[in-house]
């Protein structure tokens, strides 16, 4: 309790002052994007289902328009088309699947979303940006 005190105590300027809160703000981006890339560097790759959505890419863009055929070394597809037309945009963007290119795109489309979110909080100005 005396920590939570004492974070309430310390944030209340940022929280009433706009200049501090988008400092704040900048301050989060910056460590937010400096951990991605260190996750990206030194964590190069986590095997969560990449593979089976490029396989079920691959074969959506051989032809393939059967959901019951569209399957991945997980199963079969269970996402709807715009997931395919999302990640058969990824692909290209990965010149075929290249998992480090992808999790550089996955860094910055999460850090984009964080300062949209954290924009939203300090326009309505009464939302404390640590929520």
């Amino acid at each position: 309790m005396a920590l939570l005190g004492l974070a309430r105590r310390f944030l209340k300027p940022v929280r009433e002052e706009r200049r501090l809160a988008l400092g704040l703000v900048a301050l989060l981006l910056v460590c937010e994007t400096a951990l991605c890339g260190l996750i990206v560097r030194f964590q190069p790759y986590t095997k969560i289902d990449f593979d089976a959505y490029m396989q079920q890419v691959d074969l959506f863009l051989g032809g393939e328009r059967d959901y019951l055929q569209i399957k991945g070394e997980t199963g079969p597809l269970v996402y709807p088309a715009g997931f395919l037309y999302v990640f058969s945009a990824i692909r290209y963007a990965t010149g075929g699947g290249q998992v480090a290119i992808a999790q550089i795109i996955f860094g910055a489309l999460y850090v984009a979303n964080l300062a949209v979110v954290l924009a939203v909080y300090v326009a309505a100005g009464n939302v404390p940006v640590w929520s």
